[in-house]
């Protein structure tokens, strides 16, 4: 088993179901595409069925053992779904989709820093207009400088 960093391509493409951290998952590398276990249980039960003409209770938990005990040689599906070949054990392999957790950090850290480089230019621009705009006010008319009238002091 593989592990798979979570990315845009993981989505099962026959039930359009995005992959999760921590799902296990088929990779067809002939196709680089990825389907889950409940998929490929469902698609070996339509080919048993195309074949023998009989039903055979497959579930998705018995699959990993399944796939462990074959051959590379062997064939798993006559009809791969994606291209119409026979699909071989040596073009599968089992993977384990893990978070991408270094990627996110990296992206919130970026979205911090952008929003201090926003918060400074709007900081710098407040600044810029209210002293534009003081400039330009009528200035303020101070009349306590007038000279104060000197009172008589009565006896």
């Amino acid at each position: 088993m593989r592990n798979v960093k979570l990315s845009n391509n993981a989505e099962n493409f026959i039930s359009y179901e995005k992959f999760k951290a921590g799902d296990v998952a088929v990779y067809i590398k002939r196709n680089n595409q990825y389907i889950s276990f409940e998929t490929l249980s469902k698609l070996i039960q339509i080919d048993i069925l195309k074949l023998t003409g009989s039903k055979v209770p497959i579930t998705s938990s018995h699959i990993p053992l399944y796939l462990k005990n074959l051959r590379e040689k062997a064939v798993i599906l006559s009809e791969n779904p994606y291209n119409r070949q026979k699909l071989y054990r040596k073009d599968i392999e089992i993977v384990k989709f893990i978070s991408n957790t270094k990627t996110n950090i990296n992206k919130l850290r970026e979205k911090v820093k952008n929003a201090e480089k926003a918060y400074k230019l709007a900081k710098m621009r407040s600044k810029a207009l209210e002293s534009a705009s003081k400039k330009t006010r009528r200035p303020n008319v101070n009349n306590n400088n007038k000279p104060k009238t000197k009172r008589v002091k009565s006896k």
